[in-house]
């Protein structure tokens, strides 16, 4: 399995924003109490979630780790159990890439915010 990196994150995530179009704003599965997902009804659902199935990680890991924040994924272990390992730099880019998403940025704002890429 991978060990992400900052630059990974950075130009891994422009392909799964273009899937959805840069002007998406994630709204939370009506059964979330309001509170993003990674995955929803087996598929995944926000931004992170994409990518870390993406990465290898099984959607059915998130059953009981949905709610939880990124930094809290990799800190606490629960990637470990799928070999998916980060660099620092890289859990921070996607904490903040979710901070934004869950604030109802776009994700291409989003993205653009954590890596200032201006067009």
């Amino acid at each position: 399995m991978p060990h992400i990196t900052y630059d990974m994150v950075r130009d891994d995530f422009p392909a799964i924003i273009e899937r959805k179009g840069e002007n998406f704003i994630y709204r939370p599965p009506a059964n979330s109490d309001g509170t993003c997902q990674y995955v929803s009804e087996g598929k995944p659902s926000c931004l992170i979630g994409h990518y870390l199935i993406e990465q290898g990680v099984p959607a059915d890991a998130f059953i009981t780790i949905n709610n939880m924040e990124v930094e809290d994924l990799f800190m606490e272990g629960h990637m470990d159990r799928y070999d998916v390992t980060a660099d620092p730099e890289a859990i921070h880019a996607m904490g903040r890439l979710q901070h934004y998403q869950d604030h109802t940025h776009t994700w291409g704002g989003a993205y653009n915010a954590v890596f200032d890429t201006f067009e």
